[in-house]
C-alpha cells in the first residue's frame, strides 16, 4: 500500500474525512533568529520530514541555514529538496504562497497570515506546543519530541478543516528527561557510549530512535540490529530515517550503514530474531524492542535480557517502558498480557485473514514473510481474484492487512486492527526510546531513567502524571513466575 494509502487508511479509523491530506496548503517556518539555533535546524529538518508524508502542498519558509549532524548527512536546509521526493504527489516549494491555510512555526509563532496557526518550542531536553520556553539547554531531544507534536497539530487542524470534530491540543511544556511540565534539564555529555545493544526491529519507531541517536555529535559502543525485512514503499510513510533510495535494502543494513559514518561499531543480522538467538548463545545486557506486535514483544521476554527498553504506538497513543530481570516490577510481557477472554491483535488477524491463531503467531514472533502458498489462501478468504495479491508475497501479515481486508469489504473486519500510524505518531515513540536509551547509558543521568512505562496521545496534551510502576504478575500466566 502507498504512503497515501496509508494515510488514508488511519484518517478512515478516525473518522476524518478522506481529503484531509489534500484540501490545505501548509506552510512551515523558520524565522532567521530562530535559525541561528541548531537545535531549530534539528526541529525544522525534523518537521519538514514529518509533513512531506503528509502533505501534498507544503511550502518553506526559511533561510538556508546550516545543519548540524543528521542522518541524511545534510550541511544546509535547502538539501532538503533532494532527500524529499517520498510524497505521495506534489512538491515541497520553498516560497510563501498567496494563500495559506496552515501554519506551523519553528520555534516562535508563524508571521504569515493562515486559517489556522501554531508552534512549537523547545529547550534541551524540554518541548512545547504554543508556549514559549525560555532558553535553558542545549541538545536536540526537545526540539525532535516538539516537532512531533507541531505535525500532529497540523493534521487536526487539516481534520477540522474537513468537517472533523478533533479538538486541537492544549498548549503545555513537557521535559523528556523526567517526563514532567516543570523543565528539568541537563546536558548530554558530548560523547555517549551506547554500549552493547540489541535492536530487535528496524521499523518505524527505530527507524525514529536511530534518527535522534544521530543528531549528537559523536556515539560510541557496539549496536546489534536483527531484522529480517527489506524496506518496501510503503515504509516511506513513516520510517523518517529511511528515503526513497533505501528501497529494496534490507532494514538491519540501512541502520548498519546509517551508524557506522558516526563510528560506532555495528553488527547487523538479516534475520529473524529467534534465529539470531539459535546461532548466538550470549547473553544480552540491553535489549530494545520497537517491535510491531504485542505476540512479539511476549516472545522476546523470553530471552531474559538484562534489561530491556520498548517502545509502541497503537493508534495515536505511544507507550514507552523500561524492563530489567527480576527487578520487582512488571516484565515486558506482563505488560502485553491480553486480559483473559479478550481479543488481541493477533486472533483478529487470524480471523480477518483466514489463517489460524498459531500461524500467526509463529509469522510475529519469528517474523516470517508471507509465502506464496498463504497468500493464495488469504486471497480465497477474503473472496480476491487468484494473483490479486501476488505483489505481496514476502510481505509480513501486518503489512499487507491493508491490502487483503480494505479491498474487500463485502467481508466483515476487525475496526483498526493493523492501520499504521502517521509518521508523527511512530517517531514520537522512537524519539523518547533513545531519550532512555541516553539517559540508561549516561552516568549522570540514570537517576532520571524511567521506573516502568510512560504513555501519552500525540492527539493530546501529555500527561506527566500517566508514568506508572507496574507490580509483578500474580496470576502465574508471566514467564517471570515461572516456576522452572
Amino acid at each position: 500500500m502507498t504512503i497515501e494509502g496509508k494515510n488514508l487508511l488511519f484518517a478512515a479509523q478516525m473518522g476524518v474525512d478522506k481529503n484531509v491530506f489534500h484540501w490545505p496548503t501548509v506552510v512551515l517556518e523558520l524565522s532567521a533568529t530562530n535559525a541561528q539555533r541548531p537545535e531549530a535546524t534539528a526541529a525544522f529538518l525534523m518537521a519538514a520530514n514529518l509533513l512531506a508524508r503528509l502533505f501534498p502542498k507544503l511550502h518553506f519558509l526559511a533561510p538556508d541555514a546550516p545543519i548540524g549532524p543528521n542522518a541524511w548527512m545534510l550541511t544546509s536546509l535547502r538539501e532538503l529538496g533532494s532527500v524529499l521526493p517520498i510524497l505521495p504527489n506534489g512538491h515541497v516549494h520553498w516560497d510563501c504562497p498567496a494563500s495559506v491555510d496552515i501554519a506551523v512555526g519553528v520555534g516562535s509563532t508563524p508571521t504569515v497570515s493562515a486559517k489556522y496557526s501554531t508552534f512549537f518550542d523547545f529547550s534541551g531536553w524540554n518541548a512545547s506546543l504554543e508556549r514559549v520556553l525560555e532558553p535553558a539547554g542545549v541538545g536536540d531531544l526537545g526540539a525532535l519530541f516538539g516537532a512531533c507534536y507541531g505535525a500532529a497539530q497540523c493534521f487536526i487542524y487539516a481534520a477540522r478543516g474537513v468537517g472533523s470534530q478533533l479538538q486541537p491540543i492544549r498548549p503545555f511544556q513537557l521535559s523528556l528527561l523526567d517526563y514532567d511540565s516543570v523543565g528539568a534539564n541537563a546536558p548530554i555529555p558530548p560523547v555517549v557510549d551506547l554500549g552493547t545493544t540489541h535492536l530487535v526491529g528496524v521499523g518505524a519507531v527505530g527507524s525514529a530512535a536511530l534518527w535522534t541517536l544521530l543528531q549528537l555529535p559523536r556515539l560510541t559502543g557496539h549496536l546489534v540490529p536483527v531484522d529480517s525485512d527489506f524496506i518496501d514503499d510503503s515504509n516511506l510513510q513513516r520510517y523518517v530515517a529511511v528515503r526513497r533510495s533505501n528501497v529494496g535494502a534490507a532494514k538491519a543494513d540501512v541502520c548498519g550503514r546509517l551508524l557506522r559514518e558516526r563510528g560506532l561499531s555495528v553488527n547487523p543480522h538479516v534475520v529473524s530474531f529467534k534465529h539470531y538467538a539459535n546461532e548466538h548463545q550470549s547473553s544480552i545486557d540491553l535489549m530494545l524492542t520497537p517491535v510491531d506486535s504485542e505476540a512479539g514483544r511476549r516472545a522476546l521476554a523470553a530471552y531474559l535480557p538484562r534489561k530491556v527498553l520498548n517502545a509502541a504506538t497503537g493508534g495515536s497513543t505511544v507507550t514507552v517502558s523500561a524492563h530489567g530481570f527480576a527487578d520487582g516490577r512488571g516484565c515486558l510481557q506482563w505488560l502485553y498480557l491480553p486480559p483473559l477472554g479478550e481479543h488481541t491483535l493477533e486472533s483478529r488477524l487470524a480471523q480477518d485473514l483466514g489463517l489460524s491463531l498459531a500461524e500467526v503467531l509463529r509469522h510475529f514472533e519469528q517474523n516470517i514473510p508471507a509465502s506464496t502458498k498463504i497468500i493464495r489462501r488469504i486471497e480465497a478468504h477474503r473472496h480476491l481474484a487468484p494473483g490479486f495479491l501476488t505483489h505481496r508475497i514476502g510481505a509480513h501479515l501486518q503489512s499487507l492487512y491493508p491490502d487483503a481486508v480494505c479491498s474487500s469489504a463485502s467481508v466483515p473486519t476487525a475496526a483498526g486492527t493493523a492501520v499504521a500510524p502517521l509518521a508523527f505518531i511512530s517517531a514520537a515513540a522512537g524519539i523518547v526510546l533513545a531519550a532512555e536509551w541516553i539517559k540508561l547509558r549516561t552516568p549522570a543521568l540514570q537517576r532520571f531513567c524511567l521506573d516502568n512505562y510512560f504513555r501519552f496521545d500525540l492527539f493530546g496534551a501529555p500527561n506527566p502524571s500517566v508514568r506508572r510502576r507496574t507490580q509483578p504478575d500474580t496470576s502465574g500466566r508471566c514467564i517471570c513466575r515461572d516456576s522452572m
